[in-house]
């Protein structure tokens, strides 16, 4: 066998390798939270309460209900509605429609998104 012929078995051994541990790596199972480190904010649409809270992933997955809300923490009802935390405010907002960042933070009106004309 040349030495040419080595280098490419050698690297297409390590091309194998590396693309296995990439899939493993892929597939391996994470801790709750891992993937969401701030957890996934809520904001609670009770009119005498608008407490916004965030849980866990594993709390969310705990306390999640069939119509994909969870408790409010302060007012025990369940009429909340996932939010996004605002980077300059650090607040939660409600998404526009179809899941859409609006323009400006309603709570400290600092631009969010980049529209188009």
């Amino acid at each position: 066998m040349s030495g040419q012929n080595i280098k490419l078995v050698v690297a297409l051994a390590l091309l194998g390798a590396s693309g296995a541990l990439f899939v493993r790596w892929l597939t391996a199972p994470r801790d709750d939270g891992e993937d969401l480190p701030e957890g996934i904010f809520w904001i609670c649409r009770n009119p005498d309460c608008g407490h916004e809270f965030n849980t866990s992933l594993k709390q969310t997955k705990e306390q999640l209900n069939a119509d994909g809300r969870v408790p409010c923490p302060k007012c025990d009802q369940r009429l909340t509605t996932l939010g996004f935390a605002c980077p300059h405010c650090k607040r939660v907002y409600e998404p526009e429609g179809h899941g859409t960042t609006p323009e400006f933070c309603p709570h400290c009106k600092e631009r969010l998104s980049v529209r188009g004309p």
